[in-house]
């Protein structure tokens, strides 16, 4: 049987906290739009969550690094 295991920070991050933290990473002079509905859709996402529990106790395994981190070295191209 296969089994989901969810890896992450383990900490919430807004959209807009991870829109802002990329800008900075690559030091972007680009505005940040953003662009509010009055119709949210049922699947709306405000905030990215990562329950990282189960890789806890299963893997032993805790994060190590904070969303900057990730931008800073995710590879580009």
């Amino acid at each position: 049987m296969q089994e989901v295991i969810i890896i992450g920070t383990g900490l919430y991050t807004s959209i807009l906290d991870f829109a802002m933290i990329g800008k900075k990473v690559v030091n972007s002079p680009s505005p940040i739009s953003i662009v509010k509905s009055a119709l949210k859709p049922a699947d709306w996402v405000d905030r990215i969550y990562a329950d990282t529990s189960k890789a806890e106790t299963l893997l032993l395994w805790s994060p190590k690094f904070q969303v900057r981190d990730g931008i800073r070295d995710f590879p580009i191209g």
